[in-house]
């Protein structure tokens, strides 16, 4: 049951994944280069798929950080997952934009090199590829993780995340001259997704159900009140979702394509955006028929998303975590 429910998972994140693909190809690409997207309006829909990755993450971080809540173990974990894909993902695709160019999506070869630091949005650093700002997010959710672990207060992640939601809310309420800075301090527009994915792993670990309960319908309140309905409806359903993926209630999330998509998942979502509207430009500039191009984009960004999570995720990024633990250990002799 639990290797099921982790397909599961793979599965979730591979609909995410899919969801902010259709969202850049067949509507964002509209919004930016004027490429109509035919009969696929709702596409804008699949810009929430960034959203049930927050939930995801905060649930398989807060599962993680209750088998292992050593600081240095947490910071190695984080570190070897997200970087060495993040580095090559940034030199692939300033690359190809370069050689290929892709109007308004050029970054110089100085801001390029400071996207690896992975915190060039806090230093006004533009993107080499716009979807890194969910990195950012990320980043910021790990490092409140990171110190909570630091400080031995763990326990009080929820409570801190609770703060930073009231906080959000506050924010949008009153003005405020420090408005920008503390949105990014405390991700304020997505810290209810993450919170929502923490308080769901207590909830299925069997932890103070009632307790729990309250707290999520807390948290929908508080997303009821800073979000539109139609957009609180759809959080409601990709909750929906994310619930019958953690209890296995679906054998379609456990699906061969899905949880191909969830392995893939992290390159995917780094490498598809600009590097697909490369492609899609370039085809609709020489006569091909809009599908063509999207098509063409999908099967080249799965090719190398693949490379990616092969060579970088399942290698590269495995001897990186070992060899610092190693190291880590020699230190403590």
């Amino acid at each position: 049951m639990q290797q099921q429910r982790l397909l599961s998972l793979d599965g979730l994140r591979g609909l995410a994944a899919l969801l902010v693909v259709i969202y850049h190809y067949f509507f964002r690409i509209d919004e930016i280069y004027g490429i109509s997207s035919n009969h696929m309006d709702w596409s804008y829909l699949g810009e929430y798929g960034v959203h049930l990755f927050f939930i995801i993450s905060g649930f398989v971080i807060f599962m993680s950080i209750n088998k292992n809540t050593k600081s240095i173990s947490f910071f190695i974990s984080r570190f070897s997952r997200l970087y060495p894909t993040f580095f090559f993902a940034v030199i692939i695709t300033f690359t190809l934009v370069y050689i290929f160019g892709l109007e308004g999506r050029e970054v110089n070869l100085i801001d390029a090199l400071l996207n690896l630091l992975m915190i060039h949005e806090y230093l006004r650093v533009p993107h080499v590829d716009g979807v890194y700002w969910t990195l950012t997010i990320e980043i910021t959710f790990y490092f409140w993780c990171f110190l909570l672990i630091l400080l031995n207060k763990i326990h009080y992640l929820k409570f801190v995340l609770f703060v930073f939601l009231s906080i959000s809310i506050a924010n949008e309420i009153i003005p405020n001259p420090y408005y920008e800075i503390l949105n990014k301090l405390f991700f304020s527009n997505y810290v209810g997704f993450f919170l929502l994915g923490v308080l769901t792993f207590s909830l299925n670990e069997n932890k103070s159900f009632i307790k729990n309960s309250m707290l999520i319908t807390l948290v929908f309140i508080f997303l009821f009140l800073d979000h539109s309905f139609e957009e609180f409806i759809i959080f409601l359903v990709l909750y929906g979702l994310f619930l019958i993926g953690v209890y296995d209630s679906s054998k379609i999330l456990r699906s061969r394509f899905l949880v191909f998509l969830g392995e893939i998942s992290y390159s995917l979502y780094l490498i598809h955006q600009n590097i697909g509207y490369i492609i899609i430009t370039k085809a609709h500039e020489l006569g091909f028929s809009k599908i063509s191009g999207i098509l063409s984009a999908f099967i080249v960004s799965i090719i190398l998303a693949r490379l990616l999570y092969i060579f970088i995720e399942l290698r590269l990024s495995k001897f990186i975590k070992i060899s610092l633990n190693k190291k880590i250990k020699e230190i403590r002799g």
